[in-house]
C-alpha cells in the first residue's frame, strides 16, 4: 500500500503547482466569463485522477513529475526531487532533520515505517469521507422518495428548501413546492446548464479526486473554487439566456435560498455557498468584449496544453546523431569524414585510440582502429561477452561509411596484438535491415543510437555482475549476524538493492558468500545476457569456488550455477533477484546448505572423503565440522587445529552400502600440536551416512570399522 500512496504523493504534488498555476490565470481572467476560469479546473482534476500523461515540449511544468522516488523507503539518505531547487532544499533539510539517523543493523528503514504509517492514515482519511458521501447521498434520496412528477425531469416537493440537481446518469431536477412565478423559469434553466455543461458528474469526480487526495490542503482551496467558478459560470449562462435584465430579481433569489443547502458534497443547488461573490458577479455582468474572448481562450489553451503534459527532455540521440551525420560518406577512402567518425565513438576504459588504417586497394574494403591497453584489459575483451562497446561502434561506422567491408579493432599491449572483425553483413543481420538506411536521416540515426546503447547497457551489466562476483569470498556467511549485516551492506551495496540485501541479512543462507574457509567463491563467471524489458536483464552465470591448490596451479574445486535479475533503479542497475543452483565439485558431486546450520552434503561419498582429506591436510575445522552434522563446535576449535600438521591421508580401502560408508585411512601426522593426535602414523576410520540431503561425516573413528549392526 506503501506504493500506492508514493504515486498518490507524486501526483498530488504535480497536481499542486498546477493548481497554483490555475489560481494565478483565474486573477488574469477577472473579466472573463467564468466558464473559462471553471474550465481551466478539468487540468488540475487530470492531473489528479490520472496517473498516466505524455511528454511534449510544449509543457510548462518546472518540476520532476516523480519527485518522491520509489526506493526511498529503502534509502539510508532519503531525498526528495521536484526540480525546484529551494523547495529540494527545505524539504529535504525537513527530512533530514525530522527523522532518526538509520541504524545500520536494523533490517526497516525509518522513512519506511513512515510511509506504511502515512499509507494506512491515508486510507483510513478515503473511507471516512466515501461513507460520508454515500450516508448523504443516500439520506438525501430517502428524503425525495415522496416527490411529484412537474415535467420532464423536474420534481416538486415540500421537505427540501432550495432548488439542485440529482443524479449521475439521468439526473433529476428538484423544485420546493412553493417556488411559482418568473422566479422559476431562470432557477430552472440555472440547473439545466448545471446538466448541459455535465456538472452532476464533473462535481462528484472533484469530490473523488479531492477524497484521494484529502491531505493536501491546496486540493481542498481548488475545489471550493471550482464550485464557486461552476456557479458562476451558470449564473452567466442564465443572464446571457435572458432577454431581459433580470440581475436584480436573480440576485433576490440567491439571497434568499442562501445558506439552505449546507453538507461538503452538497447536489448542485441554485442557492449554494459563495452567496455573496455571486451576487456581486450577477449585478456586475455584461457581455465580454471579443478581445476578452480571445485572450481567454489564448491562455485556456496554454495552461491546458502546458500543465496536462510532462517536460520532454531533451534526447541526447539527436545530439549525437547530428554530430555523426556530419561526416557521412560514402567512400572508406574519404580519410577526414573517417577519422572524425572513429574520433566521436566511444571507448572502454583503459583502452585508448591511437590511429587507424584503411585499405582501399580492392574490394573487400576494411578499416582497422588500432587501439593501445595493457595486456590484463586485452584479454579481457577477447571473450566475446565484453565486446559490446565494439559491437556498437561497428555498426555506427558500418551505417555512416557507405561501402566499407569490414571493420577491424586491434588492441595491442606493446608485445601482443589481438584483433576484433566485423562484418558488414553481420551488422546487417544484427540490426534486421541495411544498416545504411538508419543514416539517411536525424530521426532514424537517433533511433540506431537509441538501440545500439543496449550494447553499452550489457557491457554496463556484465561489469556490474562481475565485479559483484568478485565481493562474494569477502562475505563470510557463519559470522555472527550483525557481522554479516555490515558486512553485506559495506560490500553489496553498490550492486545489490536495499531491499535484497534486507532480504538476505533476515536470511543469509539466500545468499551469495564464503561459506567456508576453503574452498571460497573467487568469481562469477557470465555464461548469457538476456534483455527482458528495457529496465531489466536476467544474467546466467556460474559462482566459481577454488582453493588455495587452484589458485596457485588453476582449475576449480567446485561451481554453483547462478541466475540474477539486474533492475534500473533511480538510474543505477542494480541486482534486484538472485537464485543459485545446487554445487558442483569438480567431479561433479553435488553440496547443499540445510536446517540453518550451514552443513555440507554431497551426493556422493568419494566427494565427502576428498573434502574431508582436503580440510585435515589443511587444518581446515570449518569445513570439518560443517562435514559433520553431529559435531558440536566449540570456540576454541579452531585455535587447536592450528597447532595440527598431518602430511599425509592415505585411502586404504573403501566399504560404500546403499546408506552407509566406511573409509579406511592411514593419517601421518606430522605435529599433534594441542590435539589428541599424537605425531607418527596411525590408522583411522571415516564413517559416513546418507539421508535426504546426501552424504555426510558421522566421525573420524579410532576403534576401527562399524559394527555389523551399524550397517543395518
Amino acid at each position: 500500500m506503501s506504493s500506492l500512496f508514493l504515486t498518490v504523493l507524486n501526483m498530488s504534488l504535480t497536481a499542486s503547482y498546477v493548481a497554483l498555476a490555475v489560481i494565478i490565470v483565474r486573477l488574469l481572467l477577472k473579466k472573463a466569463p467564468k466558464i473559462f476560469s471553471y474550465a481551466l479546473w478539468v487540468v488540475v482534476l487530470f492531473r489528479l485522477l490520472c496517473p498516466c500523461t505524455f511528454e511534449s515540449p510544449l509543457s510548462v511544468l518546472p518540476v520532476n513529475t516523480e519527485a518522491i522516488p520509489y526506493d526511498i523507503i529503502y534509502s539510508p539518505n532519503p531525498a526528495i526531487t521536484t526540480g525546484v531547487g529551494i523547495a529540494d532544499n527545505a524539504m529535504n533539510q525537513s527530512i533530514q532533520s525530522t527523522l532518526p539517523a538509520v541504524n545500520p543493523a536494523a533490517s526497516v528503514n525509518p522513512i519506511g515505517i513512515a510511509f506504511e504509517i502515512g499509507a494506512i492514515i491515508w486510507m483510513l482519511g478515503i473511507i471516512v469521507l466515501l461513507s460520508y458521501a454515500v450516508i448523504s447521498y443516500y439520506r438525501l434520496k430517502l428524503r425525495l422518495s415522496t416527490a411529484t412528477l412537474v415535467h420532464d425531469n423536474i420534481y416538486a416537493t415540500d421537505r427540501i428548501k432550495t432548488p439542485f440537481v440529482l443524479g449521475f446518469i439521468k439526473p433529476r431536477i428538484y423544485i420546493p413546492t412553493d417556488l411559482s412565478g418568473s422566479e422559476l423559469s431562470y432557477i430552472i434553466k440555472h440547473e439545466e446548464t448545471h446538466i448541459k455543461h455535465y456538472d452532476h458528474i464533473i462535481k462528484p469526480a472533484a469530490f473523488l479526486a479531492l477524497t484521494i487526495h484529502w491531505f493536501n490542503p491546496l486540493i481542498w482551496f481548488s475545489y471550493f473554487l471550482m464550485v464557486k467558478d461552476m456557479e458562476m459560470s451558470c449564473d452567466e449562462s442564465v443572464m446571457k439566456q435572458s432577454n431581459e435584465d433580470i440581475r436584480v430579481n436573480y440576485s433576490h433569489s440567491l439571497l434568499a435560498f442562501s445558506a439552505k443547502q449546507s453538507g461538503l458534497l452538497s447536489p448542485l443547488s441554485f442557492g449554494e455557498s459563495n452567496v455573496k461573490s455571486r451576487i456581486k458577479n450577477v449585478l456586475n455582468y455584461k457581455r465580454p468584449a471579443f478581445w476578452v474572448i480571445i485572450v481567454a481562450v489564448v491562455l485556456m489553451i496554454v495552461v491546458s496544453v502546458g500543465f496536462m503534459t510532462d517536460p520532454k527532455e531533451a534526447e541526447q540521440s539527436h545530439v549525437n546523431a547530428e554530430k555523426f551525420l556530419e561526416y557521412k560518406t560514402d567512400y572508406v577512402g574519404d580519410a577526414s569524414k573517417v577519422g572524425n567518425i572513429i574520433s566521436l565513438l566511444d571507448y572502454p576504459e583503459k583502452v585508448n585510440y591511437d590511429s587507424f588504417e584503411l585499405f582501399t586497394d580492392s574490394i573487400p574494403y576494411a578499416v582497422t582502429v588500432n587501439l593501445k591497453t595493457d595486456t590484463k584489459t586485452r584479454d579481457y575483451y577477447t571473450g566475446a561477452l565484453h565486446q559490446a562497446l565494439f559491437k556498437k561502434n561497428a555498426i555506427i561506422m558500418f551505417s555512416l561509411i557507405g561501402n566499407v567491408d569490414y571493420i577491424n579493432f586491434k588492441l595491442t599491449d606493446g608485445k601482443h596484438d589481438y584483433l576484433i572483425q566485423y562484418t558488414r553483413d553481420w551488422a546487417d543481420y544484427n540490426m534486421g535491415e541495411d544498416v545504411r538506411d538508419f543514416a539517411r536521416e536525424t530521426d532514424e540515426f537517433a533511433q540506431l543510437l537509441r538501440v545500439v546503447e543496449n550494447f553499452d547497457t550489457e557491457a554496463a551489466i556484465i561489469s556490474l555482475v562481475e565485479s559483484f562476483g568478485s565481493k562474494l569470498k569477502i562475505i563470510s556467511l557463519q559470522a555472527p549476524q550483525d557481522s554479516v549485516a555490515k558486512s553485506m551492506r559495506d560490500n553489496y551495496s553498490d550492486f545489490v538493492s536495499p531491499t535484497l540485501i534486507e532480504e538476505w541479512i533476515n536470511d543469509p543462507l539466500k545468499a551469495p558468500g564464503r561459506l567456508t574457509s576453503s574452498p571460497w567463491p573467487e568469481r562469477i563467471d557470465i555464461l548469457n545476457v538476456e534483455r527482458l524489458s528495457a529496465d531489466i536483464y536476467e544474467v546466467k552465470g556460474t559462482i566459481i569456488e577454488i582453493t588455495s591448490e587452484e589458485l596457485a596451479s588453476g582449475g576449480i574445486a567446485a561451481s554453483r550455477p547462478i541466475t540474477l535479475k539486474v533492475k534500473k533503479m533511480d538510474e543505477q542497475w542494480l541486482i534486484d533477484a538472485l537464485t543459485m543452483g545446487e554445487y558442483q565439485n569438480s567431479s561433479g558431486s553435488t553440496a547443499g546448505r540445510v536446517d540453518g546450520k550451514k552443513h555440507i552434503y554431497y551426493d556422493n561419498p568419494d566427494a565427502v572423503y576428498a573434502m574431508y582429506k582436503k580440510a585435515l591436510l589443511e587444518s581446515d575445522c570449518e569445513i570439518i565440522i560443517a562435514l559433520t552434522p553431529s559435531a558440536k563446535p566449540q570456540p576454541y576449535d579452531q585455535e587447536i587445529w592450528d597447532t595440527v600438521k598431518i602430511s599425509e591421508v592415505k585411502l586404504l580401502k573403501k566399504d560404500i552400502r546403499k546408506n552407509k560408508a566406511c573409509y579406511s585411512l592411514e593419517l601421518n601426522i606430522a605435529d599433534g600440536g594441542k590435539s589428541a593426535f599424537e605425531t607418527g602414523i596411525f590408522p583411522r576410520w571415516l564413517w559416513m551416512s546418507k539421508n535426504e540431503n546426501g552424504w555426510s561425516v558421522e566421525g573420524l573413528m579410532t576403534g576401527g570399522e562399524p559394527p555389523k549392526d551399524w550397517w543395518k
